[in-house]
């Protein structure tokens, strides 16, 4: 194969005089990304003078990466930098230990499992309009504030049951975002310091971090201490047991899953939720379908699972925010052995550089790709459509275990919110995009103008 392979990876457009193609990648990405997709054909060699890079954009080279030769690819620079945070969870392990992991944490997560979940998922999001519902007409809220403190909420209940502490959410909360904001500052730099040297933000990084071991390391600790009946995600990641060993996950491991599962639990649903409520602002038509959807299925009752089935509309816009708005908008892999993608032999050591959200606005592959148009995701029209040209939750075996977990959690706050409210960007607003490890809106807010239904 790699004998065969001898076709030469066209290079970045743009290349600054010492750091290559790697500096204009970090001054504006999205456009240096979609710039390079238009000039090449699938596949492009990002110059750098410190990293082996490429960049692919053909579904058929994102499913060999992915899926059919996934093996011969670890986690990317940027996911080793996150585990200074996570620890050793499913979104930063690798190899055996990762596998073992993911067979023990499945059963959490399977669709019977979730269901019990509901219950929660709609009490929080109670919670959330009583507090919107308090907000003055005339006033302007940030949305994705909302969101955040909305998932978080059902992350941390649906993690530790009855047993959530006072006060945790706001706690881990805040410290989550001091150290994910400063793992975003090391994910983008070229040169790192390592976290052992007493700099500033190392030194309030590490503190958030203990902070935030602190407070699961207590919850564990009281769990086993006074065991019981608990039907909660963290109880069934302690009675989880490896089926070939019988081994059980220890304290450490059980920490490294719950704060993985608050961090990428969380925010990515979050900011799906934030960028829908832009897209159907921008998009009256989609929105008053989406409104006669939930007020046919629901009138005025809370969400129940046999409902979800019948709101396939708010399932198709949920999908298409995030065909547009990508919460992981690019995904990173490195490859342990030489490769070849397509005809291209690539080297080991290789960053490879998935660009979702580029894949996912291509011409090449949607018809009208920057128009929010949910029904592009009815069944009917979405039967052979190319799997690895919408990927939002990743694919092959490291699709997001949580996948169908935020799914549901999304379409039951959709739902709820609209039942209740009509929210709307003041006059002149302009959002634009941060693209940091997440697509988050500019400085993180997505300004609302909060109307009663």
């Amino acid at each position: 194969m790699l004998e065969t392979a001898n076709k030469p990876i066209p290079k970045n457009n743009k290349a600054h005089w010492l750091l290559g193609g790697s500096y204009y990648l970090m001054q504006d990405p999205i456009q240096y990304l979609f710039k390079n997709m238009a000039d090449n054909q699938g596949i492009f060699k990002l110059t750098s003078p410190i990293f082996k890079t490429v960049v692919v954009y053909r579904p058929d080279y994102i499913k060999y990466v992915l899926q059919d030769n996934n093996k011969n690819y670890t986690k990317s620079r940027a996911y080793k930098i996150v585990s200074g945070l996570l620890g050793q969870g499913l979104l930063t392990s690798e190899g055996d230990f990762w596998r073992k992991q993911r067979r023990m944490a499945q059963p959490a997560f399977h669709k019977e499992r979730l269901n019990a979940m509901l219950d929660i998922m709609v009490s929080c999001t109670d919670e959330t309009i009583a507090d919107l519902a308090a907000i003055k007409p005339s006033e302007t809220t940030n949305m994705a504030n909302h969101m955040m403190a909305l998932t978080l909420n059902v992350v941390a209940k649906a993690m530790f049951g009855s047993e959530v502490p006072d006060g945790i959410v706001q706690t881990v909360g805040r410290e989550l975002n001091i150290a994910n904001e400063l793992a975003l500052e090391r994910v983008s730099s070229l040169l790192i310091v390592p976290l052992w040297v007493p700099t500033r933000k190392n030194t309030e990084q590490l503190r958030a971090c203990n902070a935030l071991y602190k407070v699961i390391d207590d919850i564990i600790e009281k769990r086993r201490r006074s065991p019981g009946e608990y039907d909660d995600l963290l109880q069934m990641l302690m009675d989880a047991k490896d089926e070939d060993t019988g081994e059980q996950m220890s304290d450490k491991q059980l920490r490294d899953e719950c704060l993985t599962i608050f961090l990428a639990g969380h925010e990515t649903t979050a900011l799906a939720l934030s960028w829908l409520w832009k897209l159907l602002h921008d998009s009256p038509d989609k929105k008053a379908k989406l409104v006669a959807e939930v007020e046919q299925v629901l009138g005025d009752k809370k969400p129940g699972l046999e409902d979800l089935r019948n709101l396939p509309y708010t399932r198709m816009c949920i999908d298409e925010a995030m065909r547009l708005y990508p919460p992981a908008w690019a995904i990173g892999r490195r490859t342990i052995e030489a490769d070849v993608i397509g005809e291209h032999i690539i080297a080991p050591g290789t960053n490879v550089i998935l660009p979702v959200y580029c894949i996912h606005r291509s011409p090449d592959l949607w018809d009208q790709p920057d128009d929010f148009i949910p029904e592009r995701f009815d069944k009917d029209n979405a039967k052979g459509a190319n799997k690895f040209a919408y990927f939002p939750f990743g694919g092959g075996p490291r699709l997001c275990i949580g996948n169908n977990f935020a799914i549901m959690e999304m379409q039951i706050i959709v739902a709820m919110l609209v039942q209740h409210f009509n929210f709307k960007l003041p006059a002149g607003q302009e959002i634009e995009v941060d693209t940091l490890l997440t697509l988050r809106p500019k400085g993180s807010r997505m300004p609302m103008i909060v109307e009663t239904r």
